[in-house]
């Protein structure tokens, strides 16, 4: 681009960045490219990853209502009998970004979950049943087959479970603040490659073939317009404003990428590593 005599970033409003990853190198955090001085890239210009393997000829678009149907889940382990691990802070956030859409327009039909309404079953029900955006706050972990789940207050669902939910009415957006719920970098995990015996070139190469990069992929597969997830263990405070941010700025009328750029960079000076666990795929506007 330097010999072409076109800047990659531009002076001004920055331009919109997609990074087009073939799957085998997904897990790799590309976001955190340095470009033009010391700052990552995701912190210098609005990003959003293509899904590998799907062209948007292919995947289409889904259809959004007017008004808009909203679903919103948090803190789902609140006084849960099998994992004892509440965040209430997560609940405040589910409320608030609730509360954001309801201002926005009367009509907007938004359904709220929190602790014990986040049931197995009231959440696979609501997740079949045709939303425009669904929001996820909570906790998430990878399981011992590398494959990401969402404990839900008396159950939990895996990524390929969560698929067949969505594919019969895929939302536009999707956003799930938890840990691990985005692609997991090659070495973010206890399944991290780096703890392998073999650091060969190919072996290394097959394996980072082999992971899961999160629900990213998955949620493409059924339809999903965009995808936003975290990819490590974030400052639970520092996730929630990123999120209530974006949905300011995404209500405000800006992009889906430039909505999630703001929010990140807004909170850069607060925490270094938060603002940059947040990546996005799918369609960016």
């Amino acid at each position: 681009l330097k010999h072409l005599g076109v800047p990659f970033l531009a002076a001004g409003e920055p331009r919109l960045v997609m990074l087009d990853i073939p799957h085998e190198l997904a897990a790799v955090p590309w976001e955190w490219m340095q470009v033009q001085g010391s700052r990552p890239l995701c912190l210098q210009a609005p990003l959003c990853r293509t899904v590998p393997g799907f062209d948007d000829a292919s995947r289409g678009r889904p259809f959004f209502h007017v008004p808009l149907r909203v679903l919103v889940i948090g803190d789902a382990l609140a006084e849960s009998n099998l994992y004892r691990h509440p965040l209430p802070g997560t609940g405040e956030e589910a409320k608030e970004i609730a509360q954001l859409f309801e201002a926005a327009s009367k009509c907007h039909e938004v359904t709220l979950l929190v602790g014990r309404e986040a049931s197995y079953e009231r959440v696979l029900r609501e997740l079949t049943d045709g939303y425009d955006v669904v929001h996820l706050a909570g906790a998430a972990y990878v399981d011992e087959n590398g494959e990401s789940v969402i404990p839900l207050h008396d159950g939990r669902v895996s990524a390929s479970e969560l698929a067949t939910l969505l594919i019969r009415n895929p939302p536009g957006l999707l956003f799930v603040n938890e840990d691990y719920s985005g692609f997991v970098p090659a070495f973010g995990d206890k399944h991290s490659i780096s703890r392998e015996q073999s650091n060969a070139f190919g072996d290394v190469y097959y394996r980072l073939q082999q992971r899961r990069p999160g629900l990213e992929r998955v949620v493409a597969r059924a339809g999903v317009g965009t995808f936003i997830g975290c990819m490590a263990p974030s400052t639970e405070t520092v996730a929630r404003e990123i999120a209530v941010g974006f949905y300011t700025h995404l209500l405000a009328g800006r992009f889906v990428a430039q909505a999630l750029f703001l929010a990140r960079v807004s909170r850069e000076a607060v925490d270094e590593g938060t603002p940059l666990f947040f990546a996005m795929a799918g369609y960016p506007d």
